[in-house]
């Protein structure tokens, strides 16, 4: 089995053949980088990932917001730090009566789920599919993703990617 980094997709372990099955871990660089004990501010990480990353609280409510993030969201910081992850990302059921983390949707929504997994255990999800409704001006939309939580602190990291992407 070979061992890619969660946050980088750096080869950390070769596996003994060329189509081994992947499992994930974090490479050297980033532990380093991330693990807030050694002085390294998660935000200050955070900005340094080229993959959408979110500081939520635990109810995903947005923290922090890395460039990247901002950009899948098409919003600037403004309109991103303080919403849910829902009216951020145009979920559809955000706007419902009950909506923006309390529609019956939302309980079935694999980033809220992952969220609240990692919150509660402490354990990271990684790449744990998930799937956006999002909200478009003429048509809805349904948007892939794969979701990767990480506990620092009392805060999650919330890593959203699409299926394919590096």
């Amino acid at each position: 089995m070979k061992t890619v980094c969660s946050f980088c997709n750096t080869l950390v372990r070769p596996g003994e053949s060329h189509d081994a099955p992947v499992t994930h871990g974090v490479c050297k660089s980033c532990y380093a980088r991330f693990v807030a004990r050694y002085g390294i501010d998660v935000n200050k990480y955070v900005s340094l990932l080229d993959v959408p990353v979110l500081i939520v609280d635990d109810d995903v409510t947005v923290l922090d917001a890395n460039t990247p993030a901002r950009e899948l969201a098409g919003k600037p910081g403004s309109r991103i730090l303080g919403s849910r992850a829902g009216t951020v990302f145009e979920c559809r059921y955000s706007h419902l009566p009950g909506g923006r983390g309390r529609s019956i949707h939302c309980s079935g929504c694999a980033i809220r789920i992952s969220v609240r997994e990692t919150r509660e255990t402490g354990q990271p999800v990684v790449d744990r599919p998930a799937i956006l409704n999002r909200q478009g001006k003429k048509q809805d939309e349904q948007i892939h993703l794969l979701i990767s939580t990480l506990k620092e602190g009392n805060v999650i990291c919330l890593s959203i990617r699409s299926p394919g992407a590096g």
